[in-house]
């Protein structure tokens, strides 16, 4: 993308500034300080020009951006000429490369997760991202490389409401509706009698929270009260869907799906029906596939909105979760 050549280059042709510098012999240990500091000042630099994400589908640009800026600054220190009988300088400076290698890895990982929004992932990686970053500030201080300490990354970052994510930690506890909501919650796992050797327990509470704001916040459903539930569907440990379900006091016109699709998403939608379910599928900008549908094309006695890593894992999902429902 546009802001990741910018930063990138402009990355490197700090670093190409600084090889130029000190390529003539080896450096003094405070010319070494200084450039260990310029790279860190660039990279510190190119961070802070990134737009901080809002939501998981910003996450993947913002993480990919940022784990080339760090590769670029690895590479950079790896060229830097080390100052002569200076071990410590030089064995803090293998170290910070060593850390930042580490952030790369970390970044593509946190990078991979929003595709198929795994909130799980998200929440460990960035975690650990900030664990190291922080670790380097000694560094920086023993170097005297003070733009070797940077700021937090992932300080600011929200999780997404209108596009909950596909996993995470899994809950058994009693949900509890808001107090400002016409809508109570359902638990519905321990309803299920499951088939096919899928599994099925209750969302975690924060992702029903985000479903019951969706449907709070939704012009077409704001005002009608009713139950929501939501339940992950999974097989051999392996994810297959996250399945929410709206049931409504009184039923609600299956048109109504079209509405609550714009309000869920910008993207393209198109015409899907998933196990008779007529409604509209998309994908969203994290690669996550995503369905709203309604129980018949007329007065419908439940909505449903499914998000899975795959367009067939809604199919298995929609239809394990129905064929388990009790009889």
């Amino acid at each position: 993308m546009a802001v990741r050549k910018a930063v990138a280059l402009a990355a490197t042709m700090a670093a190409l500034v600084t090889m130029v510098a000190c390529s003539n012999s080896a450096p003094s240990s405070s010319q070494f300080a200084n450039n260990v500091d310029g790279i860190c000042r660039a990279l510190g630099t190119g961070l802070g020009d990134l737009s901080k994400p809002s939501t998981v589908d910003d996450l993947k640009g913002f993480a990919d951006d940022a784990s080339h800026l760090f590769a670029s600054a690895v590479t950079a220190l790896k060229k830097l000429q080390v100052p002569s009988g200076s071990s410590a300088a030089t064995s803090d400076a293998k170290t910070l490369v060593s850390n930042f290698d580490h952030l790369v890895d970390v970044l593509d990982d946190i990078a991979t997760a929003s595709r198929t929004a795994d909130q799980a992932t998200i929440d460990d990686r960035t975690t650990e991202f900030e664990s190291v970053r922080a670790q380097d500030a000694d560094l920086a201080d023993s170097l005297d490389a003070k733009h070797c300490d940077l700021d937090p990354l992932f300080d600011e970052l929200a999780p997404p409401v209108t596009d909950p994510p596909v996993t995470d930690p899994a809950t058994t506890t009693p949900i509890t509706a808001s107090t400002d909501s016409n809508k109570t919650t359902l638990a519905l796992a321990a309803e299920l009698v499951p088939v096919d050797g899928l599994t099925f327990t209750d969302v975690a509470d924060n992702l029903l929270t985000a479903w019951t704001t969706v449907l709070d916040n939704s012009p077409i459903t704001a005002a009608s009260p009713g139950r929501v539930a939501g339940v992950e569907v999974s097989k051999d440990g392996t994810l297959i869907a996250n399945v929410y379900i709206f049931l409504p006091t009184d039923t609600v016109k299956s048109t109504s799906i079209f509405e609550l699709a714009n309000f869920l998403t910008q993207a393209t939608v198109a015409d899907d029906t998933v196990n008779g379910f007529p409604g509209l599928s998309w994908t969203t900008e994290s690669g996550v596939a995503a369905f709203v549908g309604a129980q018949t094309t007329g007065d419908a006695g439940y909505v449903m909105y499914a998000l899975s890593p795959s367009h067939d894992g809604l199919v298995v999902g929609i239809t394990g979760l129905w064929a388990s429902l009790p009889k």
